[in-house]
């Protein structure tokens, strides 16, 4: 089961169009198979249920304020399946854009580590809201912008994202050392 909710889940983060991705490339972006795909192993000193309980607990306090909910959790596999999004500020010359980035993410604990895989990753300014435009498309084909701004905006966008996986895993690892007490 748990493996069939995982190939479904990555299926679904594959279908990229046909883009460049010289530029995200460049910038560090990870990819598999022309989608974003950003993932993050850590180890720490500590069961599979107590990873599995601090991943549920850090997923509730992060990712419920932003609007995310869980698709799946199995605390028999120490899996949990969800969707989310991440606040994205783009700085211009002249101006500000705010915007959200829409992913999915899946949670795996393991004896002594935990994988944070966030895929799926669609734009959300105002004329790709709604669409489910793979971000990709919406940097690499879909802004009217020059070279420049388009790298502007990955470059943005890529370390907002880093940011979120290093102040998750950092959650989740304060949750670990409160079920210690």
């Amino acid at each position: 089961m748990k493996k069939a909710l995982l190939t479904a889940f990555s299926l679904a983060t594959f279908a990229a169009g046909a883009q460049d991705l010289t530029l995200p490339q460049k910038i560090g972006i990870p990819l598999k198979d022309g989608a974003v795909v950003y993932e993050l192993v850590d180890t720490v000193k500590a069961s599979q249920a107590a990873i599995y309980t601090a991943l549920k607990a850090a997923t509730t306090e992060l990712f419920s304020a932003s609007g995310a909910y869980i698709i799946s959790a199995s605390p028999s596999e120490a899996t949990i399946l969800g969707k989310s999004n991440i606040p994205v500020t783009y700085k211009l010359p002249l101006s500000t854009i705010k915007g959200r980035a829409i992913f999915n993410y899946a949670l795996q604990a393991k004896e002594g580590r935990f994988r944070i895989l966030l895929t799926a990753w669609e734009g959300t300014m105002a004329e790709y809201a709604q669409k489910g435009t793979p971000v990709l498309e919406v940097y690499t084909t879909g802004l009217s912008a020059s070279q420049k701004y388009r790298e502007r905006y990955l470059t943005t966008f890529h370390e907002t994202v880093q940011a979120a996986l290093l102040a998750f895993s950092a959650n989740i690892k304060k949750q670990l050392t409160s079920l210690d007490w």
